[in-house]
């Protein structure tokens, strides 16, 4: 039985969340990052995930051929707000 998206749950998992991006300047991209870092945050604090991670892969497609990442610490979580100004 296939589950419909208002079954769909991650109650009590652990999401891990990767962003890759072009590699290259988009600004606009930033304001994309920055509002899914919120929203997975706002699900987080809501108790609607036990977990969260977010692991942010450098330079397009090369960050993740050759394991060039970093994960977003939680004390930054709410310091990206900046990306919607700052591009």
């Amino acid at each position: 039985m296939s589950s419909t998206p208002s079954e769909f749950s991650l109650a009590g998992k652990h999401v891990n969340v990767a962003m890759m991006t072009s590699g290259g300047l988009a600004p606009c991209l930033s304001s994309s990052i920055a509002m899914l870092v919120k929203e997975w945050v706002a699900a987080f604090r809501a108790d609607k995930i036990s977990g969260l991670t977010f692991r942010m892969y450098k330079a397009g497609y090369k960050g993740i051929l050759i394991g060039d990442s970093f994960v977003l610490a939680e004390e930054h979580w709410d310091k990206v707000d900046c990306l919607n100004y700052l591009g």
